[in-house]
């Protein structure tokens, strides 16, 4: 029983940056751009220039975007 109350718990969590994740991702490609990013993050206080370089640190497959697992770690990071 504790587990099934575990990997519920879990899931809702990953439901939740799930859809954060989908409120970034503004075109539906299932990454998220530089572009995407900024507009948010700038409400917060972030340069542009802070914004490029998290994504790069966070970009593993250096591609450009973020898909999830990179913007999990941008999440937690940023």
């Amino acid at each position: 029983m504790k587990f099934v109350h575990f990997y519920t718990k879990i899931k809702h969590k990953v439901d939740q940056v799930r859809e954060i994740f989908n409120e970034f991702d503004t075109d539906r490609s299932g990454s998220v751009s530089v572009a995407e990013v900024k507009p948010k993050l700038r409400k917060l206080g972030f340069s542009d220039q802070e914004i490029e370089s998290l994504v790069a640190q966070h970009d593993t497959n250096k591609d450009g975007e973020l898909q999830f697992d990179e913007f999990v770690s941008f999440l937690w990071h940023a």
